[in-house]
């Protein structure tokens, strides 16, 4: 079903089909990748707040309406990739992840 790429450390589930995140991204909680984009996602579970060193979170092209949180929980967040979803608003909370290099929520996320 999933495709790992050749880093342990990068989990990509991109284009599954998927409706909700499988509890199996838990075998590595040394995650630093995660590629969610292009399934039909409208929320992550708490679940995902485990992966502690998550440094960059892909979701875009999923059917997101607001932002999760609890991604403020990840301090080495550096990129939440949020484009093409239906983000009515990001929370200004986002201001608090220090690492942030990129907010992508637009259309396009390059």
């Amino acid at each position: 079903m999933a495709y790992e790429k050749k880093k342990k450390d990068v989990l990509d589930l991109s284009n599954q089909n998927l409706k909700e995140v499988p509890k199996s991204i838990l075998n590595n909680l040394k995650l630093r990748e995660l590629n969610l984009s292009d399934n039909q996602l409208t929320e992550l579970p708490d679940f995902i707040a485990e992966l502690k060193y998550l440094e960059v979170l892909h979701l875009r092209g999923n059917n997101f309406t607001s932002v999760p949180e609890f991604l403020l929980q990840f301090r080495y967040l550096k990129i939440p990739a949020l484009s093409e979803n239906q983000l009515e608003i990001i929370p200004e909370s986002f201001n608090a992840l220090t690492n942030l290099k990129e907010l992508g929520y637009g259309s396009h996320l390059e």
